[in-house]
């Protein structure tokens, strides 16, 4: 570019590096669109794979970074680098300022392609965050944050320094089925082993329904819901049954469905719950 710069009779040197930073900015900017452009593209195709939109994306990323690398380098070359030694004498302590003003950026973008490299989830993938209790599925995770889309439909946007320091449960990851306990609290009075049955009777009976056993525990006739007492407290005896499901998105809806039958099961049959009381006795005045 230099030679070319002086057959148009461009000598001076601050002209020139102004010109290389236009070429250099114009160029960059170009080539980050048919980047971004061509990503996107492959990106909305239906071939693609969730598992492969990180690798799509760190490709565009590392395109990006050496274009803007061969787009300083070009600055910094040549003529031109004498004007910059004389205009940026005092680099150093700049470079300084800047490492310090930039040290959460940079920690976000090593986090970033830590992220991408070792793909704890994916986008698609339903994750909690547990610092925060967030729960939601992954839309969006780049070099420097990660969205995740709550169940209220709310997006919230998670620095990757901070994620990657944090501990977070992914419920899509290699996952065949998940379960939850369910836990009820019913009154002494109640009968609590038709109480049983009845919970055992509403979760096989929920079309969602997988059974957890294995062959050998199927073969020796096991049950395939298992109620137990789990605890004895002031207000009552506690049920406890596992529900498994093959998925999160199932076995939140198979849980509201089970709960809305147990209680009218339990409503029919006369099984209460219990709940906390207080008895206060009142006694009569002790007289003098």
């Amino acid at each position: 570019m230099g030679s070319l710069l002086e057959k148009l009779g461009i000598t001076n040197p601050a002209l020139v590096l102004t010109l290389r930073i236009v070429l250099a900015v114009l160029v960059c900017t170009v080539a980050i669109m048919v980047i971004k452009s061509v990503s996107g593209f492959i990106e909305k195709r239906d071939r693609v794979k969730a598992k492969h939109l990180g690798h799509l994306r760190l490709v565009r990323y590392v395109l990006t970074v050496v274009i803007v690398l061969a787009a300083v380098m070009t600055v910094f070359s040549g003529s031109a680098k004498d004007a910059i030694n004389k205009t940026l004498a005092g680099s150093g302590i700049i470079a300084v300022v800047l490492s310090i003003a930039c040290q959460e950026p940079i920690g976000n973008l090593c986090s970033g392609l830590i992220l991408i490299l070792t793909q704890p989830f994916r986008v698609g993938d339903i994750v909690r965050y547990i610092d925060d209790d967030i729960v939601g599925y992954v839309v969006e995770t780049n070099l420097m944050h990660t969205i995740i889309r709550t169940f209220e439909n709310r997006r919230v946007i998670v620095p990757n320094s901070v994620l990657n320091k944090s501990s977070l449960e992914n419920w899509s990851y290699r996952q065949h089925r998940i379960n939850e306990a369910l836990v009820f609290t019913v009154t002494y009075n109640s009968d609590y082993e038709r109480g049983m049955e009845e919970i055992r009777d509403a979760v096989m009976s929920h079309p969602n329904f997988s059974d957890a056993r294995s062959a050998a525990q199927k073969r020796s006739g096991d049950p395939a819901v298992e109620v137990a007492v789990s605890g004895i407290e002031e207000r009552g005896v506690n049920l406890r049954v596992r529900i498994w499901a093959d998925n999160a998105e199932i076995l939140y809806t198979m849980k509201s469905d089970i709960l809305i039958d147990i209680l009218r099961r339990f409503e029919k049959i006369g099984v209460s719950l219990a709940y906390p009381t207080q008895t206060v006795v009142i006694g009569k005045e002790v007289q003098p």
